[in-house]
């Protein structure tokens, strides 16, 4: 907390200054443009205004940042989320969607040729619909979240506790989801309320 306290009050400082050194500077630019004085050095003050505002422009860029900068050699590139990570997110996002009582969101977790058993794709979708947009206060956690991996790169699975709560209904199941890899993104192909 102090390390960022402190880090806030450099920043803010080093913005003043590099402020009131612009300043300073739009005051003495008519009559640097007009004179364009000359050090023994043969460099004229404009050049080295010029490299002061360059040196403040980085220092601020890099103090702006609230990650510590690495010299770009040090610098690794981002790591790519694993697929399990993805699947986790998808899996929170598909939860969260339904406690929202967002039956687009929802349904979109699902694979286009998703159907359960004993019932067409059509009459899933109104089913599905009618009830995420009718029930109040929906709220669904998921726990005990295991991803299990199959010989198939495009499938995983994950199976999970779910409590789901309404103002009229709440249950406690275990499911099990299939996911199916289609053009990169993962959807929900098969559902399976575990009996335990």
């Amino acid at each position: 907390m102090v390390n960022q306290q402190m880090r806030t009050y450099v920043i803010s400082g080093c913005k003043l200054l590099t402020i009131s050194i612009f300043m300073l500077l739009s005051l003495l630019q008519p009559l640097l443009a007009k004179d364009n004085y000359l050090r023994s050095d043969n460099t004229s003050i404009q050049d080295e205004i010029n490299a002061i505002d360059r040196m403040a422009d980085a220092l601020l860029s890099d103090l702006s940042s609230n990650t510590p900068r690495l010299p770009t050699s040090e610098r690794k590139p981002p790591t790519p989320p694993s697929e399990n990570d993805i699947i986790m997110q998808r899996l929170q996002r598909w939860a969260q969607a339904w406690s929202k009582g967002d039956a687009e969101q929802y349904i979109g977790f699902y694979a286009p040729d998703y159907s359960p058993v004993k019932m067409s794709r059509n009459s899933w979708l109104a089913s599905r619909k009618k009830n995420i947009t009718a029930r109040k206060k929906i709220q669904v956690a998921l726990s005990e979240i295991n991803v299990i991996h199959t010989q198939n790169p495009e499938t995983i699975i994950t199976r999970f506790k779910q409590k789901y709560r309404s103002i009229h209904y709440q249950d406690t199941t275990y499911k099990l989801l299939r996911w199916k890899k289609i053009n990169g993104q993962w959807y929900i192909s098969k559902e399976i309320i575990i009996k335990e």
